[in-house]
Protein backbone atom coordinates (compact mmCIF):
# COMPACT_ATOMS: atom_id res chain seq x y z
CA UNK A 1 0.00 0.00 0.00
CA UNK A 2 1.25 3.47 -0.80
CA UNK A 3 2.34 5.61 2.09
CA UNK A 4 0.73 8.98 2.62
CA UNK A 5 -2.48 10.06 4.20
CA UNK A 6 -3.64 6.48 4.44
CA UNK A 7 -1.24 3.81 5.59
CA UNK A 8 -0.77 0.80 7.82
CA UNK A 9 1.69 0.38 10.61
CA UNK A 10 2.79 -2.30 13.01
CA UNK A 11 3.73 0.03 15.88
CA UNK A 12 1.71 -1.85 18.47
CA UNK A 13 -1.35 -1.77 16.25
CA UNK A 14 -3.51 -4.58 15.00
CA UNK A 15 -2.35 -6.14 11.76
CA UNK A 16 -5.23 -4.94 9.59
CA UNK A 17 -5.75 -1.58 11.21
CA UNK A 18 -6.06 1.38 8.83
CA UNK A 19 -4.74 4.76 9.94
CA UNK A 20 -4.18 8.28 8.73
CA UNK A 21 -0.98 10.21 9.22
CA UNK A 22 -2.16 12.89 11.64
CA UNK A 23 0.53 15.41 10.75
CA UNK A 24 -0.20 15.22 7.01
CA UNK A 25 -3.93 15.32 7.69
CA UNK A 26 -3.67 18.50 9.79
CA UNK A 27 -1.39 20.15 7.24
CA UNK A 28 -3.77 19.29 4.38
CA UNK A 29 -6.83 20.59 6.23
CA UNK A 30 -4.99 23.74 7.37
CA UNK A 31 -3.91 24.51 3.80
CA UNK A 32 -7.46 24.13 2.52
CA UNK A 33 -8.74 26.47 5.24
CA UNK A 34 -6.01 29.03 4.57
CA UNK A 35 -6.57 29.01 0.80
CA UNK A 36 -10.34 29.36 1.21
CA UNK A 37 -10.08 32.22 3.72
CA UNK A 38 -7.62 34.10 1.49
CA UNK A 39 -9.77 33.59 -1.62
CA UNK A 40 -12.92 34.61 0.26
CA UNK A 41 -11.34 37.98 0.97
CA UNK A 42 -10.80 38.73 -2.71
CA UNK A 43 -13.70 36.93 -4.40
CA UNK A 44 -17.26 38.09 -4.84
CA UNK A 45 -20.18 36.02 -3.53
CA UNK A 46 -20.60 33.82 -6.61
CA UNK A 47 -16.87 33.13 -6.89
CA UNK A 48 -16.85 32.22 -3.19
CA UNK A 49 -19.71 29.77 -3.77
CA UNK A 50 -17.77 28.10 -6.59
CA UNK A 51 -14.66 27.86 -4.41
CA UNK A 52 -16.72 26.30 -1.61
CA UNK A 53 -18.13 23.65 -3.97
CA UNK A 54 -14.67 22.84 -5.36
CA UNK A 55 -13.36 22.45 -1.80
CA UNK A 56 -16.17 20.03 -0.98
CA UNK A 57 -15.33 18.01 -4.12
CA UNK A 58 -11.66 17.86 -3.03
CA UNK A 59 -12.52 16.67 0.48
CA UNK A 60 -15.07 14.17 -0.87
CA UNK A 61 -12.42 12.77 -3.23
CA UNK A 62 -9.95 12.68 -0.35
CA UNK A 63 -12.43 10.67 1.74
CA UNK A 64 -13.01 8.21 -1.12
CA UNK A 65 -9.29 7.42 -1.14
CA UNK A 66 -9.52 5.98 2.40
CA UNK A 67 -10.16 2.30 3.02
CA UNK A 68 -12.61 2.43 5.90
CA UNK A 69 -15.74 0.72 7.16
CA UNK A 70 -19.14 2.38 6.60
CA UNK A 71 -17.68 3.95 3.47
CA UNK A 72 -20.90 3.65 1.45
CA UNK A 73 -23.00 5.35 4.12
CA UNK A 74 -20.62 8.25 4.64
CA UNK A 75 -19.99 8.55 0.91
CA UNK A 76 -23.73 9.22 0.66
CA UNK A 77 -23.41 11.87 3.39
CA UNK A 78 -20.55 13.58 1.53
CA UNK A 79 -22.44 13.35 -1.77
CA UNK A 80 -25.41 15.09 -0.15
CA UNK A 81 -23.10 17.76 1.28
CA UNK A 82 -21.81 18.35 -2.23
CA UNK A 83 -25.36 18.63 -3.59
CA UNK A 84 -26.15 21.17 -0.84
CA UNK A 85 -23.12 23.25 -1.81
CA UNK A 86 -23.97 23.05 -5.51
CA UNK A 87 -27.46 24.30 -4.64
CA UNK A 88 -25.81 27.44 -3.25
CA UNK A 89 -24.59 28.33 -6.75
CA UNK A 90 -28.10 29.47 -7.65
CA UNK A 91 -29.59 29.88 -4.19
CA UNK A 92 -31.71 32.83 -5.37
CA UNK A 93 -33.76 30.41 -7.48
CA UNK A 94 -36.64 28.86 -5.54
CA UNK A 95 -35.95 25.20 -6.24
CA UNK A 96 -32.24 25.46 -5.52
CA UNK A 97 -33.07 27.13 -2.21
CA UNK A 98 -35.51 24.30 -1.46
CA UNK A 99 -32.95 21.69 -2.55
CA UNK A 100 -30.41 22.93 -0.01
CA UNK A 101 -32.89 22.68 2.86
CA UNK A 102 -34.17 19.27 1.73
CA UNK A 103 -30.62 17.94 1.39
CA UNK A 104 -29.68 18.94 4.92
CA UNK A 105 -32.91 17.53 6.32
CA UNK A 106 -31.98 14.18 4.74
CA UNK A 107 -28.39 14.42 6.04
CA UNK A 108 -29.61 15.15 9.56
CA UNK A 109 -32.13 12.30 9.42
CA UNK A 110 -29.51 9.80 8.20
CA UNK A 111 -27.03 10.80 10.91
CA UNK A 112 -29.77 10.55 13.55
CA UNK A 113 -30.49 7.00 12.40
CA UNK A 114 -26.75 6.29 12.53
CA UNK A 115 -26.66 7.38 16.19
CA UNK A 116 -30.03 5.99 17.30
CA UNK A 117 -28.69 2.53 18.19
CA UNK A 118 -26.30 4.08 20.69
CA UNK A 119 -28.98 5.87 22.71
CA UNK A 120 -30.75 4.31 25.69
CA UNK A 121 -33.69 5.51 27.78
CA UNK A 122 -31.54 4.76 30.82
CA UNK A 123 -29.53 7.85 29.92
CA UNK A 124 -32.35 10.18 30.95
CA UNK A 125 -30.91 11.32 34.27
CA UNK A 126 -31.86 14.74 35.72
CA UNK A 127 -28.65 16.20 34.29
CA UNK A 128 -29.45 14.88 30.82
CA UNK A 129 -33.02 16.17 31.01
CA UNK A 130 -31.76 19.64 31.95
CA UNK A 131 -29.30 19.48 29.05
CA UNK A 132 -32.09 18.53 26.64
CA UNK A 133 -34.24 21.40 27.92
CA UNK A 134 -31.40 23.93 27.47
CA UNK A 135 -30.72 22.65 23.95
CA UNK A 136 -34.41 22.80 23.08
CA UNK A 137 -34.86 26.36 24.32
CA UNK A 138 -31.63 27.47 22.63
CA UNK A 139 -32.64 25.94 19.29
CA UNK A 140 -36.10 27.53 19.41
CA UNK A 141 -34.59 30.92 20.20
CA UNK A 142 -32.03 30.62 17.39
CA UNK A 143 -34.62 29.36 14.89
CA UNK A 144 -36.86 32.35 15.67
CA UNK A 145 -33.95 34.78 15.31
CA UNK A 146 -32.87 33.29 11.98
CA UNK A 147 -36.44 33.13 10.67
CA UNK A 148 -36.71 36.89 11.14
CA UNK A 149 -33.87 37.32 8.64
CA UNK A 150 -35.74 35.41 5.92
CA UNK A 151 -38.58 36.80 3.84
CA UNK A 152 -40.73 33.69 3.44
CA UNK A 153 -43.24 35.56 1.26
CA UNK A 154 -40.84 35.38 -1.70
CA UNK A 155 -40.91 31.60 -2.14
CA UNK A 156 -44.11 30.87 -0.25
CA UNK A 157 -45.26 28.69 2.63
CA UNK A 158 -43.22 25.64 1.58
CA UNK A 159 -40.03 27.63 2.18
CA UNK A 160 -41.09 28.32 5.76
CA UNK A 161 -42.08 24.68 6.31
CA UNK A 162 -38.68 23.53 5.04
CA UNK A 163 -36.86 26.00 7.27
CA UNK A 164 -38.58 24.85 10.45
CA UNK A 165 -38.27 21.19 9.45
CA UNK A 166 -34.56 21.80 8.93
CA UNK A 167 -34.34 23.53 12.33
CA UNK A 168 -36.10 20.59 14.01
CA UNK A 169 -33.89 17.99 12.30
CA UNK A 170 -30.79 19.96 13.33
CA UNK A 171 -31.99 20.06 16.95
CA UNK A 172 -32.60 16.30 16.92
CA UNK A 173 -29.15 15.63 15.46
CA UNK A 174 -27.44 17.79 18.08
CA UNK A 175 -29.54 16.12 20.79
CA UNK A 176 -28.71 12.59 19.56
CA UNK A 177 -25.03 13.50 19.36
CA UNK A 178 -24.95 14.90 22.91
CA UNK A 179 -26.83 11.89 24.29
CA UNK A 180 -24.41 9.54 22.54
CA UNK A 181 -21.42 11.39 24.02
CA UNK A 182 -22.95 11.31 27.51
CA UNK A 183 -23.73 7.60 27.23
CA UNK A 184 -20.39 6.52 25.74
CA UNK A 185 -17.53 8.87 26.43
CA UNK A 186 -14.92 8.22 23.77
CA UNK A 187 -12.62 10.04 21.42
CA UNK A 188 -14.65 9.22 18.32
CA UNK A 189 -17.89 10.47 19.88
CA UNK A 190 -16.18 13.71 20.89
CA UNK A 191 -14.90 14.10 17.31
CA UNK A 192 -18.39 13.48 15.90
CA UNK A 193 -19.84 16.06 18.31
CA UNK A 194 -17.20 18.52 17.14
CA UNK A 195 -18.13 17.85 13.49
CA UNK A 196 -21.85 18.43 14.14
CA UNK A 197 -21.17 21.66 16.05
CA UNK A 198 -18.92 22.85 13.19
CA UNK A 199 -21.62 22.04 10.59
CA UNK A 200 -24.17 23.87 12.73
CA UNK A 201 -22.00 26.99 13.08
CA UNK A 202 -21.22 26.90 9.36
CA UNK A 203 -24.92 26.95 8.47
CA UNK A 204 -25.71 29.74 10.94
CA UNK A 205 -22.85 31.85 9.55
CA UNK A 206 -24.06 31.19 5.99
CA UNK A 207 -27.54 32.46 6.80
CA UNK A 208 -26.25 35.52 8.65
CA UNK A 209 -23.80 36.28 5.85
CA UNK A 210 -26.36 35.86 3.08
CA UNK A 211 -29.43 37.52 4.58
CA UNK A 212 -27.57 40.26 6.47
CA UNK A 213 -25.01 40.89 3.69
CA UNK A 214 -22.28 40.37 6.29
CA UNK A 215 -19.38 39.13 4.20
CA UNK A 216 -17.06 38.48 7.16
CA UNK A 217 -19.43 35.64 8.10
CA UNK A 218 -18.58 33.87 4.83
CA UNK A 219 -14.87 34.11 5.60
CA UNK A 220 -15.37 32.61 9.07
CA UNK A 221 -17.64 29.97 7.56
CA UNK A 222 -14.71 28.71 5.45
CA UNK A 223 -13.03 27.55 8.65
CA UNK A 224 -16.05 25.73 10.11
CA UNK A 225 -17.16 24.24 6.76
CA UNK A 226 -13.80 22.55 6.13
CA UNK A 227 -13.26 21.68 9.79
CA UNK A 228 -16.65 19.92 9.93
CA UNK A 229 -15.89 17.69 6.94
CA UNK A 230 -12.36 16.97 8.21
CA UNK A 231 -13.69 15.94 11.63
CA UNK A 232 -16.27 13.73 9.94
CA UNK A 233 -13.47 11.96 8.06
CA UNK A 234 -11.54 11.60 11.33
CA UNK A 235 -14.64 10.09 12.97
CA UNK A 236 -15.06 7.53 10.19
CA UNK A 237 -11.39 6.55 10.49
CA UNK A 238 -11.80 6.08 14.25
CA UNK A 239 -14.91 3.96 13.63
CA UNK A 240 -12.72 1.79 11.43
CA UNK A 241 -10.92 0.54 14.53
CA UNK A 242 -12.85 -0.99 17.39
CA UNK A 243 -10.03 -0.10 19.77
CA UNK A 244 -9.77 3.54 18.74
CA UNK A 245 -11.72 4.81 21.71
CA UNK A 246 -8.81 5.85 23.79
CA UNK A 247 -5.69 7.10 22.21
CA UNK A 248 -4.55 6.86 18.63
CA UNK A 249 -6.94 6.52 15.69
CA UNK A 250 -4.49 8.41 13.51
CA UNK A 251 -1.01 6.99 13.30
CA UNK A 252 2.29 8.54 12.39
Amino acid sequence: MKKGFLNTSSNGLSKNREGVNLSYFIIGVSLLILINVVLAQSFDLQEWRITRSITTVIIFGWFLSFKVKKKLFFSLIFALLLIADLALLDYEAKWFCFLRFITFIIINALLCVHLSKKISVKQLTPFVLVTIFILFVSCIFLAIQLSELIDFTIFGLFHEVLFYTYALSTFLLVLFTVLTSLNDYSKKNDIFLGAIIAFFLSDVLLMIGYYEQFYLAFQIDCFFHILAMALLIYYVVLCNDNTAEADSGFIN
